[in-house]
């Protein structure tokens, strides 16, 4: 029996039909496009071939040369340019092949600094009024390079989905009294996994198979302005996220996309930043493109579930997990994540990040 949902906030609808869905083993792994490492340009050793640095974190090496940890600079081929924008590229590790979920919280720590730190800075320029953050992995994703990276867009004007969220959530509060993304954290079927900062979970009228998002727990609005400690809990949420999802649908071509507020507008009561994480099981087809409606053949409390008991993949020879942490909900430390299932995973602790302004 198939059913349709739609999203009180962006307005899509989405047909679940879960007749139509293969098993989730039946998912076959889709490898990016090789790319060897000497032709890489984001390969440590290769900054030549990219356009100077706009921030890099260092211990104590010089700009645009090797020894650094994350290095951002400008797109070779961006997509605006000018009056119409900026375009960077946030490279997440000198290493060809290591992605989120394969770092450390240390690691995550650096690339979440990054973004925050860019967001920040192209606040300063008047002229721009959002940034989009997002990556793509794999080319059925779009990604025409295999290293790990993601890319920032800031322009001056606001896409027309963020207006559309923003106006449907002013009216979702006044309506009900409450914001709408706060809400979600009351439908336990959908979460995944959560920590004392964090929520994932799958959205009510989920677009794509297994898609995620990953909230704060607290109202916040902008990405850029969340606190240091939302931060580094986020660094470890969102490569367990990641593990999860690569685990369990064998590495799939992904998207991931942080939907923040304008940089131009104050605090928002009526809005809430978060990151979604897209699995590209499926392809968009005639029916999608013609009606704006999709198909989606994985309801997200199924997703939820199998999603929250990936981590039992996860676990080492002896017991011990890689990768995910949590604060006790009591506020002492301690270092384990809790998934829906009730048992935990232990984490390494967080590496001391350096960064360095170039340029």
């Amino acid at each position: 029996m198939s059913e349709i949902r739609t999203d009180p906030i962006s307005g899509h609808s989405t047909i679940f039909a879960p007749g139509r869905a293969r098993r989730v083993n039946d998912y076959g792994r889709v490898e990016a496009e090789v790319s060897p490492r000497e032709l890489c340009p984001f390969c440590e050793g290769h900054e030549w071939d990219t356009p100077e640095e706009v921030l890099a974190y260092r211990a104590d090496t010089s700009a645009n040369g090797p020894g650094w940890t994350v290095r951002v600079f400008p797109n070779k081929y961006p997509a605006v340019t000018g009056e119409t924008g900026r375009h960077e590229v946030v490279i997440e590790s000198p290493d060809h092949g290591r992605t989120l979920s394969q770092a450390t919280p240390g690691q995550a720590a650096e690339v979440l600094r990054a973004l925050k730190e860019r967001i920040l800075a192209h606040r300063k320029n008047p002229a721009v009024k959002s940034v989009t953050v997002f990556k793509n992995h794999g080319p059925a994703a779009g990604a025409t390079r295999v290293h790990p990276h993601f890319q920032l867009l800031a322009m001056p004007n606001v896409p027309r989905r963020l207006q559309e969220e923003l106006a449907r959530g002013r009216e979702w509060l006044r309506e009900n009294e409450r914001c709408y993304w706060c809400g979600l954290f009351a439908a336990p079927e959908r979460i995944v996994f959560e920590t004392r900062e964090f929520v994932v979970l799958t959205p009510f009228a989920a677009r794509f198979p297994f898609e995620t998002w990953i909230l704060p727990r607290r109202h916040l609005s902008h990405f850029e302005t969340s606190p240091d400690t939302a931060l580094a809990d986020l660094s470890r949420v969102l490569p367990s996220a990641f593990r999860r999802m690569e685990r369990l649908l064998k590495n799939p071509p992904h998207n991931a996309v942080l939907v923040s507020a304008p940089i131009d507008e104050d605090v928002l009561p009526h809005f809430h930043w978060r990151i979604e994480l897209i699995p590209r099981l499926t392809t968009l087809a005639g029916f999608e493109l013609g009606t704006g409606c999709y198909i989606n053949s994985v309801l997200p409390e199924e997703a939820a579930r199998k999603l929250g008991k990936a981590y039992r993949d996860l676990r080492r020879p002896g017991g011990a997990a890689s990768g995910d942490s949590q604060p006790a909900r009591d506020g002492r430390p301690h270092r384990a994540l809790r998934s829906r299932t009730g048992k935990s995973e232990n984490l390494p602790a967080p590496r001391r990040a350096h960064a360095r302004l170039a340029g």
